[in-house]
């Protein structure tokens, strides 16, 4: 039984899809199509490629305020329902008090870029009600990273809202229903909502910032909150909830460009750009559970339009395709399909967010003539595969994939805003790194024109529906001190070497990468 891999089931529509292509400007040096394989060691980056790590506010504040206070938001209240693993964020990563001494370990390994993500609850409480003792610490966070030359890529929405925005109390799962819920229901208002809090914070923080992936993964929250039923309001095969939120999120990022391109005014890191726009996309290939099976071929191809490619066409055609059959003229959705000036060229650049591939099924007829299932956890189809402690493939190869797929389909220069692997012990995630380093430098060596890369994360962090117990962090945190002490971990040494060569050697890439991954069974 694999109904706890139901993500996206019901989105899905039959027909092949062959969306327009972008046709916005072009990154400055395009990858010639041609077949793209690994290179050999030295893997060397050029210059200007940045090397840096990532954190969210909740996930590594939780939901702690001095004075013992604490947020409400809608993952606070997931919480209290007992859906994290039944543990609550507390303070989480105590990112709240050691932001500096954590910066200041990102400086020390040679880190030059860092991915910080808001918790739009903890700075706006309530609608109009913004919190500006909040918003000085984020300022003091975001001055810390400026003053080691750090550059700051800076995310809006990174999943938490506040509860007047949505809230899973009181919801019916039953009648797919909740009292409030402005995510799950298409309703104009909540883009002018979140424009609102982004318009408060941009005027602080643009003399410190210049790059916004302004909304981190919308197809998480698409498939967890309202098909899988794993992230809050918990609704499963919720059809009407999920196209709602694709097109809440789609419009809530337009109006925030928009605002960004007119509002920050100020290049902040001296490069001669003040400001730039792109997003945080999970970038989940999707490859076929029999490779000879055409039915799971087509299946294969209808879960990576769906999952990878359907809401970054629409913000770089503008053409919204929310029944996903690829042409965007369906009028009968709400809102109706169609080509929105105001979402087209909305994105300077795509960020990628990759741990590793999952499989689709053919299953005919299944629901309705819905013939897709994905399945996301090795252990549903080869255990034998080499996998994170969640259960996540790692396939450098796909990595490999889907950075040549963004940079044929988009046309625009690329970042990694996440890469990483859980693993509590440490023992898997060296060549974990280097290989999909080595990855990034052999297709810039192409002509792949790829930014940089953020490690996730630089502590261990809440993980949301999973807790605290995934490790994914360069420094190791020991939750069971009060003082939550980090210790350094064998991957940050690595990263440092890398980064302060600026290449991965032959003697550095045969070192971590000669043996097979510990959790790989298969047969040489």
């Amino acid at each position: 039984m694999r109904t706890h891999l139901l993500i996206l089931l019901t989105f899905l529509t039959l027909p092949a899809c062959d969306a327009a292509r972008a046709t916005t400007t072009p990154a400055k040096v395009i990858y010639d199509g041609k077949p793209l394989t690994m290179g050999q060691p030295p893997f060397v980056f050029p210059d200007g490629f940045l090397f840096g790590s990532a954190i969210a506010q909740y996930q590594g504040e939780g939901t702690w305020l001095p004075g013992d206070a604490s947020i409400t938001s809608n993952w606070s209240q997931w919480e209290d329902l007992g859906k994290c693993n039944g543990e609550h964020s507390g303070k989480a990563s105590d990112f709240r008090e050691q932001w500096q001494s954590d910066i200041d370990q990102m400086a020390a390994l040679g880190l030059t870029a860092f991915r910080f993500s808001l918790d739009w609850p903890r700075l706006e409480p309530k609608q109009g009600q913004f919190d500006q003792a909040e918003m000085n610490h984020v300022l003091d966070v975001l001055k810390a990273a400026r003053a080691h030359n750090i550059k700051i890529f800076l995310t809006f929405f990174h999943w938490t809202t506040p509860v007047d925005v949505a809230s899973p109390v009181g919801c019916d799962a039953g009648k797919q229903t909740c009292p409030v819920d402005m995510l799950g229901v298409y309703n104009p208002e909540f883009a002018t909502r979140f424009a609102a809090f982004v318009a408060w914070v941009l005027p602080q923080v643009k003399g410190y910032v210049d790059d916004y992936p302004i909304i981190n993964e919308p197809f998480s929250v698409i498939a967890g909150s309202y098909l899988q039923g794993s992230l809050p309001p918990g609704f499963t095969l919720d059809i009407d909830g999920a196209r709602a939120v694709f097109a809440n999120l789609a419009f809530a990022h337009g109006k925030a460009a928009a605002l960004v391109r007119s509002l920050d005014d100020v290049d902040a890191d001296g490069d001669g750009v003040a400001e730039t726009v792109g997003c945080a996309m999970a970038a989940m290939p999707f490859y076929p559970l029999d490779p000879t099976s055409a039915d799971d071929v087509a299946a294969a191809a209808r879960l990576n339009y769906a999952a990878n490619d359907a809401w970054l066409d629409a913000l770089t055609t503008g053409n919204l395709d929310l029944d996903l059959d690829g042409k965007a003229t369906t009028t009968t959705t709400t809102p109706p399909e169609g080509n929105y000036p105001e979402l087209k060229g909305s994105l300077d650049w795509i960020g990628l967010n990759y741990y590793g591939p999952s499989r689709a099924e053919s299953i005919p007829g299944l629901l309705a003539g819905i013939d897709a299932l994905p399945i996301t956890d090795v252990a549903s189809y080869n255990a034998a595969l080499p996998h994170s402690d969640l259960g996540t493939e790692i396939n450098p190869g796909a990595f490999l994939n889907v950075l040549t797929h963004a940079a044929m389909r988009w046309q625009l220069p690329l970042y990694i805003t996440e890469n990483g692997c859980a693993d509590t012990t440490d023992v898997q995630r060296p060549h974990y790194l280097v290989d999909h380093l080595a990855v990034i430098a052999s297709a810039i060596a192409r002509g792949i024109d790829i930014r940089g890369y953020m490690h996730w994360s630089i502590v261990d962090n809440f993980e949301w529906a999973h807790g605290q117990e995934p490790r994914l962090g360069l420094f190791r945190i020991d939750y069971t001190q009060p003082s939550f002490p980090r210790t350094k971990t064998t991957t940050a040494g690595v990263y440092g070497d890398i980064a302060a060569q600026r290449a991965i050697s032959a003697d550095t890439y045969t070192k971590w990468t000669a043996q097979k991954y510990v959790t790989d069974k298969t047969t040489p």
